[in-house]
């Protein structure tokens, strides 16, 4: 076993994810999260008017999930309707997102390789995108 100070030392810089309560949240212990059957997902939203990508925050979700059962939450995280269609892609790896198609399937199946720490990168689905510059995140990439 070695401490942290050691490892940093030997190692490029890391980026470290900690998870924290908001102090109004009334909750005194982090969501439970099982590391078999639960997968830790990072959300991006795109903006196609603004061209901007911003983080939005994290999901724990199971992997047999379907991933059309975290649109709800996907859209509260925007601001949206909960039921506002979305389009969905994963970030495989930076400057490469794949649109995830079919929304019906579970997490596992859905997502080349899932692994905690994958990146879902989410936008509103417009009839109108065409009109933008950069309609999807991936011609913003």
């Amino acid at each position: 076993n070695k401490q942290v100070s050691e490892l940093s030392e030997q190692e490029n810089p890391w980026v470290i994810f900690v998870e924290t309560l908001a102090p109004d949240s009334g909750k005194k212990e982090l969501p439970p999260f099982d590391k078999d059957s639960d997968v830790l997902l990072f959300l991006k939203f795109y903006d196609p008017r603004t061209k901007v990508i911003s983080y939005v925050g994290h999901l724990y979700v199971p992997i047999s999930a379907k991933a059309n059962e975290i649109v709800p939450q996907l859209n509260r995280k925007a601001g949206y309707p909960v039921t506002a269609p979305l389009l969905l892609y994963e970030e495989v790896k930076p400057n490469l997102i794949e649109r995830l198609q079919d929304l019906s399937l579970p997490m596992e199946k859905l997502l080349d390789e899932l692994m905690d720490g994958d990146i879902i990168v989410f936008q509103r689905d417009e009839e109108d995108l065409a009109q933008y510059p950069l309609p999807t995140p991936k011609e913003y990439f």
